[in-house]
């Protein structure tokens, strides 16, 4: 998943932020000299630095990857995870007018002789949810763009949902809540009061419904704990998650229908979204954990069942991953190292950069695209092609 905001806050002051310059050196203290060090804690150095870099011949782009998760108009969407249809269509319709849109296979193969000028752009999905059949394979097909799907097969038999969809289904949905809340996670007592938020009405959900976590604020007691919870979730083994879920809807006391909820794709979906030219499908792990937390026998399991999983289903070679999360602390080398290993031709990342010639195809890095509309997605196109920061926050 990417790259989900589970612990993601927009900086709240210039400290904050992780490329702010260090402090200057204060009066009667001299400079910092460090041996090892390509830099010296020097007032000014810093900001001379960056505009060096800036300054530099930048590798020249050759091709981005395009990361989607749902193609979906969800009534609350607080990881910023869906892309309705019609603005879909619209993105679409601007990338195939624009770019050459290619395969994954493609642009890997064709990336270290690429010539100058090449503007190839790849589709890809991460997860499984079931609209990237119903909703995103008929609009790719007319546009005839090709797209990969990445999922992650646990879910494939039970087609339960994923965890952070099922917290936000437990917290931010209209329900009455215990008071307090004692949860013990992986050894630690975690604790929660309600305060006034123990009733969420309709009045309170419609209020509240596109709010995000890249939101600094959290306007309910709820929304506080849904980011704590989130936080703290992410990096636990399944197991650990699947007991902490299970506590917190023996507390809640809800009535959770998984598969009319989490809307996951299916074994038979899986054969349909592959049934013709335009969509393949790639692995994700089994259940979706961050790898870089697992031992390296736990790593080749999740990427070798996947796998074996996906190929039994859809009857043909699975040679793309996707590292879950997929941001540079969520897996490692040696990750790459087993998902070459076990035949794959090509992994996806989930950091933000354009694709060159010298790009390891082991960890292409993918954008994010939110629900944009068709303007404001060229724009962000366009900022991403020349190396600048596009705007994360999206419906506008």
């Amino acid at each position: 998943m990417l790259a989900l905001f589970l612990e993601t806050r927009l900086p709240s002051s210039a400290s904050d932020h992780p490329l702010c310059d260090p402090p200057l050196v204060s009066a009667g203290n001299p400079p910092e000299y460090r041996h090892g060090q390509d830099h010296m804690k020097m007032p000014g150095l810093s900001r001379i630095s960056a505009k060096l870099q800036r300054l530099q011949p930048r590798r020249r782009p050759i091709g981005l990857v395009l990361l989607y998760h749902r193609i979906a108009a969800p009534a609350t969407d607080p990881q910023l995870l869906a892309v309705t249809p019609e603005r879909f269509a619209g993105q679409i319709r601007h990338l195939s007018s624009r770019f050459e849109m290619v395969s994954l296979h493609e642009l890997a193969n064709r990336m270290p002789n690429a010539r100058r000028g090449s503007r190839m752009i790849a589709v890809t999905f991460d997860d499984g949810y079931a609209d990237n059949l119903s909703q995103a394979k008929p609009i790719l097909e007319s546009c005839k763009v090709p797209a990969t799907v990445f999922v992650a097969t646990g879910a494939l038999a039970t087609g339960s949902a994923f965890w952070w969809d099922e917290l936000e289904q437990l917290l931010l949905h209209p329900s009455r809540l215990p008071s307090s809340l004692t949860l013990e996670i992986d050894g630690e007592v975690f604790q929660w009061e309600a305060g006034g938020d123990v009733d969420y009405t309709n009045e309170d959900f419609a209020s509240h419904r596109k709010w995000n976590v890249l939101q600094n604020d959290d306007p309910t007691r709820r929304h506080g704990l849904y980011r704590t919870l989130c936080r703290r979730l992410k990096p636990m083994t399944e197991e650990s998650r699947r007991r902490a879920l299970c506590d917190l809807r023996a507390w809640a006391a809800l009535t959770y229908d998984r598969r009319s909820q989490s809307q996951m794709l299916t074994k038979e979906d899986l054969r349909l979204l592959v049934d013709g030219p335009w969509v393949e499908v790639g692995a994700h792990t089994a259940s979706h954990q961050v790898l870089a937390n697992l031992s390296l026998a736990e790593q080749r399991a999740e990427i070798a069942s996947s796998k074996q999983c996906l190929e039994a289903i859809v009857r043909r070679p699975v040679r793309t991953f996707a590292y879950p999360y997929g941001t540079k602390t969520d897996y490692s080398g040696d990750t790459a190292t087993l998902v070459k290993e076990q035949g794959f031709a090509l992994a996806c990342s989930n950091y933000p950069e354009a694709v060159t010639r010298t790009s390891d195809v082991y960890q292409l890095p993918r954008f994010v695209v939110r629900n944009w509309t068709e303007e404001r997605f060229g724009r962000t196109l366009d900022a991403w092609w020349c190396g600048r920061e596009g705007d994360e926050h999206g419906d506008c």
